[in-house]
């Protein structure tokens, strides 16, 4: 652990009266390691505050101690900033939530059920989950999760057939001789990653399978570039002795991303995949302990370090580059 001895003791005290188990701190000791024992005081009291139980603040507590104080405030203020955080740590997150609780959302948050739709789902996707939650009674919000095993012996032939057509028109955009592995790859990532649209849209089957192709041809985009994107990313240097300015988290080693084209969310990513790197993880490793302080799936950490690679012109942010990005 890094930082003083005393702060680390604080911050265990602030965790232990906060009746925090041992397996979650475990879970997020680099996190821990960086932070501030006031602060962290200061950011449960404002979870209490707002109600939040002890389980979801076991199931985040890595993405609570990843940002400041103000920054845990923001997500219990009105708007729709944060507000797939607000539905997390509220308990609506990775569950089927009902159209009473859509509005009731949207009521604490206060902003209207178009806004809602829009910032989870998107403005392409706003009329279909509108249709959705008409039909159903509510709606699937959270990370994939995989297909009914009875709904997929159900339409086995149909989910072949998606993946077929996926493979085939992936391996010819990218010049893939290896049909065969790719189908293997499609029929994994439908059956493991596309229960939810199964569950949102099976009122509309021309539609389902667009969206479960859809889904497979950016899985397997991702899967074929990962490599690439994980190798990219481990060969930036890791500056030490580096100042953030504007930080009040005391956050003063690690990568010096005050010229990168990031948001928050992605330097999070970044400076603690870095953390585990210096620590001794392997790649995958660190990228999946982010994906689990950050509650979210490993293909979404894979996906921020393409946007930051679009974003960044790569040879200007690595070790002993000055010049401002464009």
């Amino acid at each position: 652990a890094k930082g003083k001895a005393k702060e680390i003791e604080d911050i265990f005290k602030v965790l232990k009266d906060n009746k925090i188990s041992k397996e979650a701190i475990e879970g997020c000791l680099t996190v821990l390691a960086t932070g501030k024992a006031k602060e962290i005081e200061d950011i449960f009291k404002v979870l209490k505050d707002n109600k939040i139980s002890t389980d979801i603040i076991h199931n985040n507590l890595g993405f609570l101690l990843l940002n400041s104080l103000q920054e845990i405030q923001t997500i219990f203020t009105e708007g729709n900033v944060y507000l797939k955080r607000y539905m997390q740590l509220k308990g609506y997150y990775d569950k089927v939530i009902s159209e009473a609780e859509i509005q009731e959302i949207c009521k604490e948050k206060k902003v209207t059920e178009r806004e809602f739709f829009e910032d989870i789902r998107g403005k392409d996707y706003l009329e279909i989950y509108e249709e959705t939650v008409k039909r159903k009674g509510g709606i699937y919000i959270g990370k994939s999760f995989p297909i009914d095993k009875d709904y997929t012996n159900d339409n086995a032939l149909k989910l072949m057939d998606i993946a077929t057509k996926v493979s085939r028109n992936f391996g010819y955009q990218y010049q893939m001789i290896d049909i065969p592995e790719l189908e293997s790859q499609a029929i994994e990532i439908i059956i493991s990653k596309c229960g939810d649209i199964v569950y949102n849209l099976d009122w509309n089957s021309e539609l389902l399978e667009r969206c479960i192709y859809s889904k497979t041809y950016n899985y397997l985009k991702i899967n074929f570039r990962a490599k690439e994107i994980l190798l990219d990313f481990s060969t930036l240097e890791i500056e030490r002795d580096k100042k953030f300015s504007n930080d009040s988290r005391g956050k003063d080693e690690g990568l010096d991303l005050t010229k990168w084209k990031i948001n928050e969310e992605q330097e999070n990513i970044l400076r603690y995949i870095s953390m585990d790197l210096e620590n001794g993880y392997e790649l995958s490793d660190a990228i999946r302990n982010v994906a689990d302080m950050l509650n979210i799936d490993e293909e979404e950490i894979l996906e921020e370090i393409e946007k930051i690679k679009e974003q960044n012109d790569k040879n200007k942010i690595r070790k002993g580059e000055k010049d401002e990005l464009s």
